[in-house]
């Protein structure tokens, strides 16, 4: 009788669904779901066969793949040795035996398999398969140990290990008996103390000696060449050259090549093999795809080196503000002082929680005085009141210098702007932090504060109009000032602008002739390139008209910031593209320009972690990078659905159920929850109630909200205690954004028909995700990485890479997750259908995919799951 007591000390209940398998010395597999009672019985009589368990249980039905499986029972590390395996890391079994007890914990059981030692870790509380974070730990824990002893990376969910008191039978060899070699039946492991053991001991990413003995003879030639990488070479190659070309026919292609040699001798399918390559490459080229960067990027080395001042300066700042005191913050202040010091024309691009901000305002702190001035420029008028309120506090001459904020000033916007404002503020009896600049003679500056904390809107007319004093010695940006490189306007703002022109009947004409230009020209709906515009050949007869104007009082400051932006603007000698959009019987039309010149002697530094990505020049930059800021961040799941976010999408009552059920799933028992939705839901009455149905769930089930808006997801702070983050928001800029980006890097026009599915309603969008046009998407993934990447930093990794940090969001392709990949380094991506494309990458057929697909659609909704996910990435 087969001792069943054997399977129990391994962790196992006679109910316990498993895998099991048997194979002859042949290599002919059976493979099977049974209880672990059918086993036994099995054992009893057993025949001339290798048996095999898996280490945990499935579910009872559907394919072998990972997420069928239900629990994990122990861990097993898989030592080979002897002549049987040609890489073993050990030549006999004493060597294996003391090694093991050398450098691993002790076992509940170790099992001599013949030709191997298996290491048997029994659990005492089961782990739960189905739950992609604990199996992720699982694996990491398993590869670090593994990786200790050379042994085979065995972690995969529903591995097979031969079972004690059977047979190793193989052709060509000796039966030799699978006996069981220590047994403490009652020694079993809390896997949070493996985990840490495993974390103490040894690195993630050591390569076993098995590994690597595989690698080299694999790779090397006789006469040394490394064959994969002449293979790799040349199938690059072949699809940067025919980028449309399938799979199967640059396979067909290959297998003419001698090349194709370097895939055949092998245990698996050389086709299978080149496909795999061929796809992994795709998916390399794919994340290629985002153009360089126009500006020259330096990677700059930290130092330490900071002056006596901005120690001083951090000290003061630890004591009153907050303290500073870790490694990014360090880099940040290093770097940033040293090209400030410089007088550097920089684009900072470090990532999200450097620190640069709070760099900024120590370093103002520390050097700014009335012959060094400063300007911090931010986009929220928030945001200046609280960084010019910080350095007061810090005993710093700050000022902040902003127009009207709408959160204060009980006057509408209307009204404000068809009276004086000077008129409205010396009769308001709530002076707010507008008050100063509105009554001030000089709109532009207050020479008497050593920092100017302002808006991105009034520092772009300031660079306009040329009116930043020589006094003024550096100016930091915070966030991207894409004011600089869009310019919006409706038809209302023409006619402010307008006022210019009153008692000028020629500029006047000159204008209107202008602009008819432009709406006909777009009128259609499509993104085109305008020509320059006549009136700006007055340019100087127009400045002198606006400053008189504004002299005179009879032009607000908000209006003549935006006539001397609208000047600086058009004005540019680079490509502008424009594109009409429609809402809510509202034209607006929107442009971009190519490059941003400041025409300014006073250097900038810009703090914009996104640069990296930017299609614009900006000229006279250098873009600064720096490895030591690169983060890992090993707990974070982002859990994708694969859709477009538009709001149509999100309106879409049973895509929703779907995107709530999996909020609720993974937001029970964590909180705080960041719930991100549209800042404007009032044309969206859909999604407004979707969102409004999804809060209440969470309230109830007794989560903490965080409520974030569009538009908060850079540069809020609100969010950095939540470690789950909902984003319930359609698409992060206006279709406008993209499209023009897109006529911008290809250096063409768009026709309507390529922008929209229904008219100013509807974009083109393909059914599975991304936009239609080709220059489109490929703009759309650029833009869309940054925004999530922001979006995605908002939460509890922003100060702990290692915290445990969940996302949902609506990802349309997943191209994009590829290049997000790359931007949050060991971040785990989950997303429905992910082991088709594990499957993909591993050159397997669609036919094969199929057959382990579950029956519960048709044999041809399961091909068109795999075309579209092949499409997506672009296999």
């Amino acid at each position: 009788m087969y001792d069943s007591n054997i399977i129990k000390i391994m962790g196992f209940k006679e109910d316990d669904c498993v895998c099991f398998s048997t194979k002859d010395s042949k290599k002919d597999y059976k493979v099977r779901l049974c209880k672990v009672s059918a086993i036994l019985n099995e054992l009893n009589n057993q025949q001339e066969l290798n048996y095999y368990i898996s280490h945990a249980t499935h579910c009872g039905s559907g394919s072998l793949h990972e997420y069928n499986f239900r629990e994990i029972i122990e861990m097993v590390i898989d030592i080979d040795y002897g002549i049987h395996h040609k890489h073993a890391p050990f030549a006999t079994l004493d060597e294996a035996k003391t090694a093991a007890a050398k450098l691993l914990p002790t076992p509940t059981l170790m099992i001599s398999s013949g030709g191997g030692i298996q290491m048997h870790y029994r659990l005492k509380e089961r782990l739960n398969a189905s739950d992609s974070k604990v199996v992720d730990r699982f694996k990491r824990t398993a590869q670090r140990i593994q990786s200790l002893v050379g042994a085979d990376s065995c972690q995969a969910i529903g591995h097979v290990f031969r079972l004690p008191y059977t047979t190793n039978y193989k052709d060509g060899a000796e039966p030799r008996h699978v006996e069981i070699i220590a047994c403490d039946p009652d020694l079993e492991y809390d896997f949070a103390w493996l985990e840490s053991w495993a974390s103490r001991h040894a690195p993630l990413k050591v390569a076993t000696r098995v590994a690597r003995k595989k690698t080299q003879k694999k790779k090397k030639r006789n006469d040394g060449q490394d064959r994969s990488l002449e293979v790799f070479k040349l199938i690059e190659r072949l699809l940067r050259k025919h980028p449309k070309v399938t799979d199967r026919k640059l396979l067909a292609k290959l297998k003419q090549s001698p090349c194709f040699n370097h895939y055949t001798g092998a245990a698996m399918d050389p086709e299978t093999r080149c496909l795999a390559d061929i796809r992994r490459i795709k998916k390399k080229l794919t994340a290629d795809k985002r153009p360089e960067p126009k500006n020259e990027v330096v990677e700059i080395e930290y130092t330490g080196e900071m002056t006596e001042q901005l120690l001083k300066a951090r000290e003061r700042f630890d004591q009153i503000v907050y303290p500073t005191n870790n490694s990014r913050v360090d880099i940040s202040l290093s770097i940033i002082e040293k090209l400030f010091l410089d007088k550097s024309q920089a684009i900072i691009n470090f990532p999200c929680a450097a620190g640069k901000t709070t760099a900024a305002m120590i370093i103002a702190s520390a050097h700014a005085n009335p012959k060094n001035r400063i300007w911090i420029v931010t986009e929220k008028i928030s945001s200046v009141i609280y960084i010019a309120e910080t350095l007061r506090n810090l005993g710093v001459n700050a000022l902040e210098w902003h127009g009207r904020d709408d959160r204060k000033c009980k006057v509408s916007h209307q009204i404000f702007k068809r009276y004086k404002s000077r008129t409205i503020c010396a009769k308001c009896e709530n002076h707010c932090t507008a008050y100063r600049k509105y009554m001030s003679k000089n709109v532009w500056d207050e020479e008497s504060a050593d920092v100017l904390v302002t808006t991105h809107s009034h520092w772009s007319a300031a660079i306009a109009g040329e009116k930043i004093p020589s006094s003024v010695r550096m100016i930091f940006v915070d966030e991207t000032p894409s004011l600089m490189e869009y310019f919006p306007f409706t038809l209302d703002d023409i006619e402010d602008i307008k006022t210019v022109f009153e008692e000028n009947k020629e500029l006047l004409e000159t204008l209107n002739h202008d602009v008819n230009y432009i709406c006909d020209t777009l009128k259609d709906a499509d993104c085109c390139k305008i020509h320059p515009l006549n009136c700006l050949r007055h340019k100087d007869d127009i400045l002198r008209c606006a400053y008189k104007l504004f002299t005179d009082e009879k032009l607000i400051a908000d209006t003549f910031e935006k006539i001397l932006s609208f000047v600086n603007f058009f004005s540019s000698p680079d490509s502008i593209y424009g594109m009409l959009e429609q809402r809510n019987g509202i034209k607006t039309y929107t442009f971009i320009q190519g490059s941003v010149n400041l025409r300014t002697p006073i250097p900038h530094i810009i703090l914009d972690g996104s640069s990296l990505m930017s299609d614009v020049k900006w000229e006279g930059f250098k873009i600064y990078k720096c490895k030591d800021l690169i983060q890992e961040y090993p707990n974070t799941h982002i859990h994708a659905l694969l859709g477009n976010p538009t709001k149509n999408k999100l309106q879409d009552e049973t895509f929703f159920n779907e995107l709530t059920r999996k909020i609720v799933e993974i937001a029970s028992g964590n909180n705080p929850i960041m719930l991100f939705k549209n800042k404007d839901l009032e044309s969206s009455p859909g999604l407004a109630e979707n969102v409004k149905e999804l809060s209440t769930k969470l309230v109830e089930s007794g989560s903490e909200l965080i409520v974030m808006n569009r538009g908060e997801h850079i540069g809020s702070n609100k969010g950095r205690e939540a470690v789950v983050n909902a984003v319930c928001m359609s698409l992060f800029n206006s279709l406008p954004y993209y499209v023009l980006r897109a006529a911008l890097v290809s250096a063409s026009n768009i026709s309507s028909s390529q922008i929209w599915k229904i008219l100013f309603k509807a974009p083109s969008m393909k059914k599975d995700g991304g936009f239609t046009d080709d220059r489109i998407q490929e703009t759309y993934i650029r833009c869309i990485v940054v925004d999530l990447y922001q979006t995605i930093m908002r939460g509890c990794i922003r100060n702990y890479p290692d915290a445990e940090y969940n996302v949902i969001c609506v990802i349309s392709g997943t191209e994009i997750i590829s290049i997000l990949q790359e931007e949050l380094p060991k971040a785990q991506f989950i997303f429905e259908d992910s082991w088709i494309l594990d499957m993909l990458l591993e050159g397997n057929s669609d036919a094969k995919i199929v057959s382990l697909m579950s029956d519960d659609v048709s044999e041809r909704a399961k091909f068109q799951k795999v075309a579209s996910l092949k499409e997506a990435v672009g296999f």
